[in-house]
C-alpha cells in the first residue's frame, strides 16, 4: 500500500490470509499465521490485527511481535541513531497512538541494543503527540496502519509486573561489552523487583514489593595519570588498610542491593532508598566472584580489593558522579593500596562514582574485612570519613552499639561499645561517649 497523499512515506506491505476493512470508519483487519505488515524498518505480526486508523491504534490478539527503531533508549536518553526496539509477547497487544499508549500482555520480552525487560504485563507511556499535526496526518490518509509513527514517539513511563514463564519478579538487564573483544562483558545492571515503575523526564525507578539491583564492572582496574609528588604539607594519613572508606572499591567490582518492601532510586540525584530487610553486598579487586561461562578481558595481577556487607531495616544511599576514564600510557595502579582522598570509588554498571553518604536504621549490622558494626542507627560521610554509630533509636532506650576489630595475623582483638561511638575512618580514632579509644590496630 502507497500513501496517496505522501508518496515519500515507506509503503505499507501486508502478508495475511484475510484482510477486512471499513473504509468510511477507518477500520481494518488482517489475519494470518501469522499475519504481517511491515513498514520501512517496522514490523507487526500476529494471529488477527486490528487496526483503528482515526485514533493510530493497532490490537493484536493472541501472540505476536512489534519491531520499530527508536531514538530513546529505556532509560528515555536520547541515542545519536536510531536504534530496534522488539517486544514479543503471549496473550495481547495494544497500541493507541491518540492516547499514547502501549500495553503487552503474557510473557512479554523486549529487547533493544544491549538492554533486556521480560516480564507478565508491561504498560508504556508516550510523551503527547501534536494533536495538530496528528489530526492533520490522520485526516491525509485514506487507509494505513502508519506503523512508522511508532519511532517518533519518546517514551514517557513503563510499569511493568510480574515475570516471565510464571516467574514472581520483573527482570531489567543493560549490558555493556568491550570494544577491544565484543565476547569481553564489561559491564552489567540487572533490576528484578515485583512491580517495576519508571519515569522517564526524572529518571526514577520505583519498585514494590521485595527486589533486587546488582550492578557488575568487569573491567580491569583504573590506570592513573602521574601526578606531582604530594609535599609534606599536603600528604594526608593513610587510612589503616581494610577499613571502610579507606580504600578504594577498586574495579572490577560487583554491588548488590536487595530489600523485601520497596526501593526508589533517583538516577538524576543518584540517591538509593530500601525498606525491608535492605541489604548491601559488595566485592571488589581479588574479591570479586567469577561466574562460570561469564568472560572478560584479562585482569593481570589485581589489587587485594574488598568485601563488605550492610543490612539494616531501612537504608539511604547517594552517590558521586563517576569521574571520566583517564587515557594514559602509565603502569597500572601498584598493588600497595596507597593514601587517597576521602571516598571510596564504589563504581558500577550504572555509571555512578563513589558512594558519598549511607544512613541506615534499625538492626543495622556494618562487615568490611576484619571491622564489624552493630548498631541500631548508623551513620557515614565520606567527605568527613566519619562513621557515627548508635545503639539506639530516637526516643528509645540508650542501648548499645559495637565496633570491633580483629587482627587475623597476630589474633589480638579490639572492641568498643557504647551507647553513641564515633569513628574517624582517617585518623582511625573512635570517639566513646567523648572518651578517645584506640590502638591494637
Amino acid at each position: 500500500y502507497m500513501d496517496p497523499q505522501d508518496p515519500t512515506r515507506e509503503p505499507l506491505l501486508v502478508k495475511a490470509d484475510y484482510f477486512s476493512a471499513d473504509l468510511k470508519r477507518q477500520l481494518a483487519a488482517v489475519g494470518g499465521k501469522p499475519a504481517t505488515i511491515v513498514q520501512g524498518k517496522n514490523l507487526i505480526s500476529g494471529g488477527v490485527i486490528y487496526f483503528d486508523q482515526n485514533g493510530e491504534a493497532a490490537k493484536v490478539e493472541g501472540p505476536g511481535t512489534l519491531v520499530f527503531h527508536t531514538k530513546s533508549d529505556l532509560s528515555g536518553n536520547t541515542l545519536k541513531a536510531a536504534r530496534p526496539l522488539k517486544v514479543t509477547w503471549q496473550k495481547s497487544m495494544l497500541y493507541h497512538g491518540n492516547l499514547g499508549l502501549g500495553t503487552f500482555q503474557g510473557d512479554v520480552d523486549l529487547r533493544s541494543a544491549g538492554e533486556l525487560m521480560q516480564c507478565q504485563t508491561l504498560k508504556l507511556n508516550f510523551q503527547a503527540d501534536d494533536q495538530a499535526k496528528r489530526k492533520d496526518r490522520v485526516s491525509r490518509r485514506s487507509l494505513g496502519l502508519g506503523l512508522d509513527t511508532y519511532s517518533k514517539r519518546s517514551l514517557s513511563s513503563l510499569e511493568a509486573t510480574g515475570g516471565m514463564a510464571g516467574g514472581e519478579l520483573v527482570l531489567m538487564r543493560s549490558t555493556k561489552f568491550s570494544t577491544v573483544n565484543t565476547d569481553w562483558l564489561s559491564q552489567r545492571m540487572e533490576l528484578r523487583g515485583k512491580t517495576v515503575f519508571y519515569e522517564a523526564a526524572s529518571g526514577n525507578v520505583r519498585v514494590t514489593g521485595k527486589g533486587s539491583f546488582l550492578a557488575e564492572d568487569y573491567r580491569k582496574p583504573l590506570v592513573k595519570a602521574k601526578k606531582p609528588a604530594a609535599t609534606a604539607a599536603t600528604t594526608a594519613p593513610a587510612a589503616p588498610v581494610g577499613a571502610m572508606g579507606g580504600q578504594s572499591l577498586q574495579r572490577p567490582g560487583q554491588t548488590l542491593f536487595y530489600w523485601t518492601k520497596s526501593m526508589l532510586l533517583r538516577q538524576t540525584a543518584r540517591t538509593v532508598h530500601m525498606e525491608g530487610a535492605a541489604t548491601m553486598v559488595h566485592r571488589s579487586g581479588a574479591k570479586v566472584r567469577e561466574i562460570p561461562g561469564l568472560t572478560h578481558e584479562p585482569w593481570g595481577t589485581l589489587p587485594a580489593g574488598r568485601m563488605s556487607n550492610l543490612r539494616s531495616e531501612t537504608m539511604d544511599a547517594s552517590f558521586d558522579a563517576a569521574p571520566p576514564e583517564v587515557a594514559s600510557k602509565t603502569k597500572p595502579v601498584a598493588k600497595k593500596p596507597a593514601a587517597k582522598k576521602s571516598g571510596s570509588s564504589l563504581e558500577g554498571g550504572f555509571g555512578w562514582g563513589a558512594l558519598r553518604e549511607f544512613r541506615a536504621s534499625r538492626d543495622v549490622t556494618v562487615t568490611d574485612g576484619p571491622y564489624h558494626v552493630s548498631g541500631q542507627r548508623v551513620h557515614f560521610s565520606s567527605t568527613t570519613q566519619d562513621l557515627f554509630i548508635w545503639g539506639f533509636l530516637p526516643g528509645g532506650e540508650r542501648t548499645n552499639a559495637r565496633v570491633s576489630y580483629e587482627n587475623k595475623t597476630t589474633g589480638q582483638a579490639n572492641s568498643w561499645e557504647s551507647p553513641t561511638i564515633r569513628w574517624n575512618m582517617k585518623s582511625n580514632n573512635v570517639e566513646v561517649d567523648a572518651v578517645q579509644g584506640g590502638g591494637g590496630m
